[in-house]
């Protein structure tokens, strides 16, 4: 296993003791896919996920439908191991203004082309912060499933 690079455990009702070991395991340093969509994990799970230097090869990560929140879409952000996501999935996560804010202003999310946060629950003003941020310029944002934000980077004086 130590030679894995894709992972997809979509759909599988992993818990969040399982999916902890996973993310945790020093197995997983070569992984460059891993998608866990529709597992309910949460925002707790995304934060440990987002501490775990054994993720930092990580490419794609899809956690389309698992409570994330904004708690773990801020610690997804925030995290210097997912520095090298170019695809990111958080459709379906209850994310708000706070997380969106959080991810529009992540340095570590600038290698970012697709970012999916459809059917999420911020307001114009996150979807404004991810269409005028610095750091995605070059992504693709998907925020809901017919409006994709093209993106003008304000200079602030």
């Amino acid at each position: 296993m130590k030679n894995l690079t894709y992972l997809s455990l979509d759909h599988t009702n992993i818990q969040e003791r399982g999916a902890i070991c996973i993310v945790s395991s020093p197995n997983m340093s070569r992984l460059t896919f891993l998608s866990l969509r529709n597992n309910s994990l949460g925002g707790d799970f995304a934060s440990i996920l987002a501490s775990s230097s054994y993720l930092s090869k990580l490419q794609e990560l899809k956690l389309y439908s698992n409570n994330v929140g904004d708690s773990g879409a801020t610690r997804i952000a925030n995290s210097e191991y997912l520095k090298n996501l170019t695809k990111l999935d958080l459709e379906f996560n209850q994310i708000t203004d706070e997380g969106a804010i959080s991810i529009a202003s992540s340095q570590y999310l600038s290698n970012l082309l697709e970012l999916h946060l459809s059917h999420n629950d911020f307001s114009d003003r996150g979807e404004d912060a991810l269409k005028h941020s610095k750091y995605l310029t070059n992504t693709n944002v998907q925020t809901s499933s017919v409006r994709t934000l093209s993106h003008t980077p304000i200079q602030l004086a």
